[in-house]
């Protein structure tokens, strides 16, 4: 998927020289990355582009609710409930009816929805349809939107620190060589990862999380209720500088190996930390990998004047106007 994608698409944009927005590129790649990866070639164009739409359906209709909350019965009365209601159907059966087929058809495909069509629990049952189609759909927004922001604001950093950006370059060269990398690649693509955690540091896709207390608890002094939400401040404590030194400063070395060990624990959250870790990091981070080593073998991206590194803090931390950048191919 990341070489058409490159060959069909990048590749006529360095053709026509014509500005592009990273964001919406992005997307476009890490969607067919994730629903390739999770479904195999089986499932038609067609059906991962309803899926796509709905998705970002979903997304605009919650984050209607989460910023204007006063205005949720309005979404009964203006019908923008029952769309929801009604796109989140055909997206669930869509997805429902490809899990009951290849369940029916015992076929045997490398995918991760093979994967969890095989996890066993303890008892040795598996998983019912409901909870596949569940962690089918939180794999496919772990690994898209998210995954899609990130990348995004890596490039922006990228092409604003040479420096980093060249380093990252030789790394990749020195590791791959003219080849694509694989999984076994991963653990030598170091610089490659540490790119990545300091720019989720920088700009954690998911910026805030809550939790809800299922007991009276005290911290610090603060009393906690049962049930009442707590707020995590991710981006604040991302660049919180009794944490970070020069905490504004895009520098990878924080994540080195050596770095790695002195750092305060849970002091870094771009997906979440103990039992309620994200699923799909592993997945998330082996796919941007991928992707960064991939595209900057060939291609440069420069910003476009005026171009500011804004945000807004959404459900992700969604860049404010786009990025926008126009691309070149390296010269090796």
């Amino acid at each position: 998927e990341i070489n058409y994608y490159m060959d069909n698409t990048l590749d006529a944009y360095v053709e026509s020289n014509q500005e592009i927005d990273l964001v919406e590129e992005m997307t476009t790649l890490t969607f067919r990355v994730i629903t390739r990866s999770l479904f195999g070639q089986a499932i038609e164009d067609e059906k991962l582009e309803t899926i796509g739409k709905t998705i970002e359906n979903s997304h605009e209709y919650v984050m209607n609710e989460v910023r204007k909350p006063y205005l949720k019965p309005w979404y009964f009365v203006n019908g923008d409930y029952a769309k929801n209601k009604r796109l989140k159907k055909v997206r669930d059966d869509i997805i429902l009816d490809f899990i009951k087929e290849r369940r029916r058809s015992g076929e045997k495909v490398d995918d991760l929805l093979d994967m969890l069509l095989e996890t066993e629990y303890e008892d040795g049952s598996g998983m019912t349809n409901q909870q596949l189609l569940d962690e089918s759909i939180l794999l496919l927004i772990a690994g898209h939107e998210t995954s899609a922001v990130t990348m995004s604001w890596v490039w922006s950093l990228l092409a604003t620190d040479p420096e980093v950006e060249d380093k990252l370059l030789n790394s990749v060269l020195d590791t791959l060589g003219d080849k694509d990398p694989t999984f076994e690649d991963t653990r030598a693509l170091g610089y490659t990862l540490q790119v990545l955690e300091e720019s989720m540091r920088m700009y954690p896709a998911v910026w805030f999380a809550d939790r809800e207390p299922l007991e009276d608890d005290e911290i610090n002094g603060v009393k906690i209720k049962k049930g009442e939400d707590v707020g995590c401040f991710i981006y604040g404590l991302h660049r919180n500088p009794d944490y970070w030194k020069n905490p504004d400063k895009f520098d990878p070395n924080r994540f080195s190996r050596e770095n790695k060990k002195t750092r305060t624990p849970f002091a870094y959250l771009p997906f979440g930390g103990g039992p309620r870790l994200c699923i799909g990091k592993n997945f998330a981070q082996m796919e941007m990998q991928f992707m960064l080593s991939m595209l900057i073998k060939r291609y440069k991206f420069t910003l476009s004047p005026g171009q500011k590194m804004d945000f807004k803090p959404l459900l992700t931390l969604f860049p404010s106007n786009g990025i926008k950048v126009r691309v070149q191919k390296r010269v090796l």
